[in-house]
């Protein structure tokens, strides 16, 4: 039988899809393609392509995204939306040239439907009503941190959603990079570097437009951190998501973008840390099945550390480093 490239890629985006897997894997080798799949966090051997046809799924994916057929030397992004028993599914393709061939790793992204309510995400009674009355604040920074795909921007998308169901009049702006989840009651804003579309230009730009949210996909610089930490103390409540390894180091983040210590004691409220942790597949209680493919863990939940910025943590943690601060 002929080898039909459409009916391939798609057989296997929908057996990613049906293991609930995050990413899909594509790379060359000296002889073949190794295809892998991301679940639970983990890769999972899938199957092989020859190289021969391997370029034939490539050139597939590349017209489903609407990337150049006929680049291979440089990076592409792209994306395409896939519908699957009745599901739309968000698919990031990031392309780039190796030494046998393109590699190429898709990201699946969930829909609104697939953000988690803020009791399923693993939180502990008391870290739950810890953060019902974050929720109720009107202004401060609140940061979701720790590692990439440690489920950052779903705890933040739960929090908004959980915010957003007790009020639905407020306006919420988000500015991401990429848009993981769609939420059409949101003004979200994909950033792109390429023509100026910054993280810092929009976020200027969005306190404009009178938000009472504000959803910051990730604080990378002093610019971001300068304006997100003045829009919490302009009356907004922000959102962000930073890239650091505990709730601690994440105050030694600002000091290094060189924060005015004051200032970030007067607008952070608190920090999150977390990681996710795999979970016992409920149908075989782990010993494995045909849900689990007979890994024994079906799905993850987060584990998390809350660092609540009160009086007492302010003195602590910032206000004597003020004196140090140039």
């Amino acid at each position: 039988m002929d080898f039909n490239p459409v009916y391939f890629t798609n057989k296997l985006i929908e057996a990613a899809l049906d293991r609930n897997a995050s990413d899909i894997h594509f790379h060359p080798r000296k002889d073949s393609a190794a295809l892998t799949l991301r679940i639970d966090g983990t890769l999972q051997d899938f199957d092989q392509v020859p190289l021969d046809l391997f370029q034939a799924v490539v050139n597939r994916l590349k017209i489903m995204s609407n990337l150049g057929s006929n680049i291979n030397n440089l990076p592409q992004d792209g994306r395409l939306e896939y519908f699957y028993k009745d599901y739309k599914r968000d698919l990031r393709i990031s392309i780039i040239p190796s030494l046998f061939g393109e590699s190429i790793v898709i990201r699946i992204l969930m829909i609104k439907s697939a953000i988690p309510k803020l009791e399923n995400l693993g939180m502990s009674e008391s870290l739950l009503n810890s953060t019902r009355e974050i929720l109720g604040l009107k202004e401060g920074l609140v940061l979701s941190t720790g590692p990439t795909g440690s489920g950052k921007t779903t705890t933040m998308y739960a929090l908004l959603q959980t915010v957003f169901e007790s009020n639905p009049n407020i306006h919420v702006i988000s500015i991401e990079d990429p848009i993981e989840y769609q939420f059409p009651e949101f003004t979200q804003i994909q950033v792109n570097d390429n023509i100026g579309l910054t993280f810092p230009a929009v976020l200027r730009a969005v306190l404009r437009h009178d938000p009472d949210i504000i959803l910051v996909g990730e604080i990378r610089d002093r610019e971001t951190a300068e304006i997100a930490i003045r829009a919490a103390l302009t009356g907004h409540l922000v959102f962000a998501t930073m890239h650091t390894n505990d709730a601690n180091s994440t105050i030694n983040r600002f000091l290094e973008f060189k924060i005015n210590p004051a200032l970030l004691a007067d607008s952070l409220k608190a920090i999150y840390n977390q990681r996710l942790e795999k979970e016992p597949c409920k149908n075989c209680q782990g010993t494995g099945c045909d849900r689990c493919h007979y890994t024994g863990f079906f799905g993850r939940k987060g584990a998390y550390e809350l660092l609540i910025i009160d009086e007492n943590k302010k003195q602590e943690l910032l206000l004597p480093l003020n004196s140090n601060y140039c």
